[in-house]
């Protein structure tokens, strides 16, 4: 019986262990790891692009991998080689960051042939800041606050 019970426990506990889920890079900080952005080009004539960050991933050998094989893979997206961002390290606090970058990338050459605006760490660092400054996580937060409620 003490064996049956043994053996039940550490069933059970390789069985957590299992389904536990496997270390990412969100073990640093939501979202943080490394990232790359990619684009595609929408027809037409003036041809427009769209950005959109790739990651998070955990190390950058795993980042560089996903970059290189998204040169080939047919799904209309390719890295962007126009920007610093080249599966750079990008921590939690800068993510949110990045998102409006390409937000912005998106909105202003959207409807013509104008190119984005070059985007580095330092960049980054500074829209984090002004994220920071002007509170648009908690604006953000509670935006989906109101969003989400029933009435």
């Amino acid at each position: 019986m003490k064996f049956q019970k043994l053996s039940l426990a550490a069933g059970l506990a390789l069985a957590c262990t299992l389904a536990a889920p496997l270390a990412t890079a969100s073990i640093y900080g939501p979202g943080e790891g490394y990232y790359y952005i990619a684009y595609t080009m929408t027809g037409g004539f003036p041809s427009s692009a769209q950005y959109m960050s790739v990651g998070p991933f955990a190390d950058q050998n795993e980042c560089n991998l996903a970059r290189n094989a998204d040169y080939g893979n047919g799904d209309a997206w390719l890295p962007f080689d126009g920007s610093g961002i080249h599966c750079t390290w990008v921590f939690h606090n800068e993510v949110g960051a990045l998102e409006d970058t390409l937000e912005h990338w998106n909105t202003v050459v959207g409807g013509g042939n104008t190119r984005p605006g070059y985007l580095d760490v330092a960049k980054l660092e500074r829209i984090a800041e002004l994220r920071e400054i002007h509170q648009v996580d908690r604006y953000e937060a509670a935006m989906v606050e109101v969003l989400d409620a029933r009435r």
